[in-house]
């Protein structure tokens, strides 16, 4: 959420290493972005500005060029 407070950021997406091996993706917004949809395509949930998944078998680096990739394909439909 910290990253929320600094200026022109409307949306964060956290991608850690999860101790049980997966990769976890936290994604939060000021409300004006819709970072569920982005984790619900990526096989996560949550809410409009507050939203995760947990991905198995896959690197970080891979998670985060899914995200991208998925980030570019939606982006536009939900103001990212």
């Amino acid at each position: 959420d910290m990253m929320l407070s600094m200026e022109n950021i409307d949306a964060s997406f956290v991608v850690t290493k999860r101790n049980d091996g997966r990769v976890g993706i936290s994604a939060r917004s000021l409300g004006n972005k819709n970072v569920q949809r982005v984790m619900e395509k990526m096989g996560g949930g949550g809410h409009l500005s507050n939203a995760a998944t947990q991905l198995s078998d896959i690197t970080i680096e891979d998670a985060i060029r899914q995200l991208i990739q998925v980030i570019e394909e939606i982006g536009s439909e939900i103001n990212l």
